[in-house]
């Protein structure tokens, strides 16, 4: 986790339109850790927003693929499992019950 972290402020800390706020180790969740970071643009200018978040994404994307961290898909197992079939009679529909005699 504080290889992660230390990855994105590093990242960060590269761009020269960027000044570093925090980083940290925000939740766990049932398939990932969270981690948030924040960051100020240096500029006015839509596009260098933009150019830099998409600078500071693919480098952090990049870096973890080259230390080996993965990050967190989200994955579900369903477990399909298949009944016994039921004796022919058992399926076959309810039969009525006779009518009592009446005396």
């Amino acid at each position: 986790m504080n290889a992660a972290k230390h990855i994105i402020q590093e990242v960060i800390e590269r761009q020269d339109k960027a000044r570093f706020r925090y980083c940290l180790f925000k939740a766990f969740t049932e398939s990932s850790l969270i981690v948030e970071s924040s960051y100020d643009v240096l500029s006015r200018r839509m596009m260098d927003f933009l150019m830099t978040q998409d600078a500071v994404s693919l480098q952090i994307k990049s870096e973890f693929e080259a230390k080996g961290i993965r990050f967190g898909r989200p994955t579900q197992r369903v477990i399909l499992t298949r009944e016994p079939a039921a004796p022919e009679r058992a399926r076959q529909a309810p039969r009525e019950p006779a009518p009592e005699n009446s005396v």
